[in-house]
């Protein structure tokens, strides 16, 4: 990892812990508060609050706008709808196939499938959600998330002074009100799962966390006063924690990335489960057909041969040598 890098993953690390983000606003710097479990029931009450409002005023359920595109034969199940719950399961499917993969080139492969059918996924999803249109779902969505921006802003890193009060809020123009959001947008763009992911396996985030006892020694609070952010640090903090300092040692190749480290991993727990499968066959325990490549990702140095010892049995009348046994023990 090179210092810009780790210098905006010290930053991305120390605004999770702080539970708040720095941005500018005219200037000055202004510090947005990250959400809370507390925060989310908050948050989900005024979402049934706007959606059952929404209802009142005459905007339509998503349900009910999909019946009538239907019905105006706008709308094809098999084309929209079907297509989207086929590409979930896909990726589900696929992400569920790494589990038992151990080759470089299935991971590749696979992670190749994952990141097309992840894209054509959000691009069917734009597509239909501009075709339906207007609804309650996202009349309450866009007033949550107003008022999410407008409870997340504060003057000062305690968050006790709110940048502004509601009347003020009320009166911003658009394009201040734009700002803000796109301020908002920033700080949640910078929090993304791919970076959180790279915090928790960094060297300065488990060099402090592996000497916590728990999750509340590390934060000084309860798990339910975590934010969100907090929450999915220390969820990979303890993966990576278990993977670190697991038996097998993974090789310098996947050490700064995660997602490699992850099929790393599974690739070796999945190597090991199939070995004890071919133990249990009263068979020496080895794979065949592993590249060079495969065996540098799995940190595997000598070749890997299976020896059938009920073929070789077979094949000797039942005894074999000890000249035979010792050359199957070198090879």
């Amino acid at each position: 990892m090179d210092e810009a890098q780790e210098r905006l993953l010290r930053k991305t690390y120390g605004e999770i812990l702080s539970g708040y983000s720095i941005v500018k606003y005219n200037n000055k710097n202004i510090y947005i508060k990250h959400l809370t479990p507390i925060d989310q029931l908050n948050v989900d009450y005024l979402y049934s609050s706007y959606y059952k409002l929404a209802i009142k005023k005459g905007y339509s359920s998503r349900d009910d706008r999909i019946k009538q595109l239907i019905k105006d034969q706008i709308w094809a199940k098999s084309e929209n709808e079907d297509v989207i719950e086929s590409l979930k399961e896909s990726i589900k499917s696929l992400y569920l196939s790494k589990r038992k993969a151990f080759r470089q080139s299935d991971f590749d492969n696979i992670n190749k499938q994952i990141q097309d059918q992840e894209k054509l996924l959000l691009e069917k999803v734009t597509t239909n959600n501009i075709l339906i249109g207007a609804t309650a779902e996202k009349f309450a969505q866009k007033k949550v998330d107003d008022y999410v921006l407008y409870t997340s802003l504060y003057k000062d890193k305690e968050l006790k002074n709110k940048l502004f009060n509601k009347e003020d809020y009320d009166n911003l123009k658009i394009e201040e009100i734009e700002e803000l959001y796109n301020s908002y947008y920033e700080m949640v763009n910078s929090l993304i799962e791919t970076n959180i992911k790279k915090v928790a396996l960094s060297q300065f985030f488990q060099n402090v966390y592996q000497l916590a006892e728990n999750i509340n020694q590390f934060f000084g609070k309860a798990v339910a006063h975590l934010t969100h952010y907090q929450v999915q640090l220390c969820a990979y903090g303890n993966f990576y924690k278990n993977v670190l300092t697991g038996d097998a040692r993974p090789p310098e190749s996947v050490l700064a990335n995660p997602d490699k480290l992850e099929d790393w991993f599974f690739g070796q727990a999945h190597i090991n489960e199939m070995l004890k499968k071919v133990d249990k066959d009263g068979n020496e325990a080895s794979l065949v057909g592993l590249t060079d490549k495969d065996k540098e990702f799995l940190g595997i140095d000598a070749p890997m041969e299976r020896v059938d010892m009920k073929k070789k049995l077979q094949e000797a009348g039942g005894e074999i040598p000890m000249t035979e046994l010792m050359k199957i023990e070198d090879a």
